[in-house]
């Protein structure tokens, strides 16, 4: 593992490779900004009884009908790459999904979701697209399964 490095003033000197992440996700936040379409995944919520239910809304414009298909792609490619033990399904809804993730113990749910949402980002932000969250998941706050722990 590597040691933390400070300066002389006691400030962590950052690897050249985080800080390249760093730019790179600033450059992303303002290009984001320019962006007039957009695309909202609404956190809905979730529950707890014996199952962790989160769900999310995600309204899809009609100018934005081209996008169902790359939703759908970055769902198989986070099954594919990530996995979970967590039932994970879309509901239709007349104007876009419903996101439902449902799952007990470390099920990998909140790695998921988590994946889910930025790779979803990412796809967008190549066709121009800004992905928003309104509202979020309580488990997000704090690396969600700290939280997830102390419920079961």
């Amino acid at each position: 593992m590597n040691e933390l490095k400070f300066d002389k003033d006691g400030k962590l000197i950052l690897p050249d490779s985080i800080k390249e992440d760093i730019e790179r996700i600033n450059r992303i936040k303002t290009e984001k900004k320019k962006f007039t379409k957009k695309l909202v995944l609404n956190y809905l919520g979730s529950e707890f009884e014996g199952f962790i239910r989160c769900e999310f809304e995600i309204n899809i414009p009609q100018e934005l009908e081209e996008i169902k298909k790359k939703i759908f792609e970055v769902r198989n490619w986070v099954n594919k790459n990530v996995g979970s033990t967590a039932r994970i399904w879309f509901e239709k809804l007349p104007e876009g999904y419903r996101l439902i993730i449902s799952g007990r113990g470390n099920d990998k749910r909140c790695e998921w979701c988590r994946s889910f949402r930025t790779a979803l980002d990412t796809s967008l932000f190549d066709s121009k697209v800004a992905a928003y969250q309104k509202g979020f998941c309580k488990f997000d706050k704090d690396g969600g399964y700290q939280k997830l722990k102390t419920l079961q």
